[in-house]
């Protein structure tokens, strides 16, 4: 008599083979926002500190581009350049001024002047 039964959903003693084949059907909703939306940072997966020693009209390579990297902070004792790629405008840095970029370019340096260390922490929003 069971077998006159038509089941929509699942049969009382379904074979897992036959589970395991459906893709359960998961409506699109769409979403408008309207006012403000609260969000949270979360912390960094990880941080890294170099150090790159800049010399006189020397374009140093300081980070690579890196979409994982959530942000760096880069400080220098002297003044420095910041520039985001290997030729082309130059960012005048005080000494001793820490910046922090929120981007994921690559990042060059120099100076004019006696050398210095400049000192990167990079923080990693995935590994």
């Amino acid at each position: 008599m069971d077998d006159d039964v038509i089941h929509v959903e699942d049969p009382p003693n379904p074979d897992l083979d036959d589970l395991q084949q459906r893709q359960p059907v998961i409506p699109a909703v769409a979403v408008e926002v309207q006012g403000a939306v609260r969000v949270h940072r979360l912390p960094s997966r990880n941080s890294t500190v170099t150090t790159e020693t800049l010399t006189d009209g020397v374009v140093t390579h300081v980070l690579g581009a890196d979409l994982g990297r959530a942000r760096a902070t880069l400080v220098c004792a002297s003044s420095w350049f910041y520039m985001r790629a290997k030729t082309g405008v130059q960012a005048p840095i005080p000494a001793g001024v820490p910046i922090v970029i929120e981007h994921a370019d690559a990042v060059y340096a120099t100076i004019t002047g006696s050398a210095a260390v400049l000192t990167t922490i990079a923080e990693m929003w995935a590994l």
